[in-house]
C-alpha cells in the first residue's frame, strides 16, 4: 500500500498540490493561485474549470488547463440569492450553489448555473 505525504520545497504554502502514485508516493506542490481561500471546490473535466467557495458570497471559476499557473475566469455573486455560499457541485456542466439564508435560521437556496456562469 503506497503511502502519500504533502512536500513543499518553499514552506508550508499548500496552494496546489498533486499525487504522485508509486511505491514511494508524495505529493508535490505544481501551481498556486491567490485567491479570498477555499472550503470546498469542484471540478468539471469538460472546461477544465475549478469551481471554488470561499466562504464568502463569491463563487470564484479557475482555469485549470494549466495545472502550474491556474487564472482566475470570473467570479458569481451569490448574494442577490442570500447570503454565503455554502458548498458546491457539478456534473454534466451543471453547476450547483448551496446559499445560505441572509438569515442564518431562514432556508437557504440551491442555485444553478451552466459551467459557463449563466443562470
Amino acid at each position: 500500500m503506497a503511502s502519500y505525504r504533502l512536500t513543499d520545497p518553499n514552506g508550508q504554502n499548500f496552494d496546489a498540490v498533486t499525487a504522485i502514485a508509486s511505491d514511494q508516493s508524495a505529493l508535490e506542490k505544481i501551481g498556486n493561485f491567490k485567491g479570498t481561500g477555499s472550503e470546498i471546490a469542484a471540478y468539471d473535466a469538460v472546461s477544465k474549470q475549478l469551481f471554488v467557495v470561499s466562504g464568502t458570497a463569491s463563487l470564484q471559476v479557475l482555469d485549470i488547463s494549466n495545472p502550474t499557473s491556474p487564472k482566475l475566469v470570473r467570479e458569481l455573486d451569490m448574494s442577490p440569492y442570500g447570503g454565503i455560499a455554502n458548498s458546491v457541485a457539478i456534473r454534466d456542466g451543471l453547476v450547483a450553489i448551496a446559499v445560505e439564508a441572509k438569515t442564518k435560521t431562514d432556508p437557504g437556496k440551491v442555485v444553478f448555473f451552466n459551467a459557463a456562469g449563466t443562470f
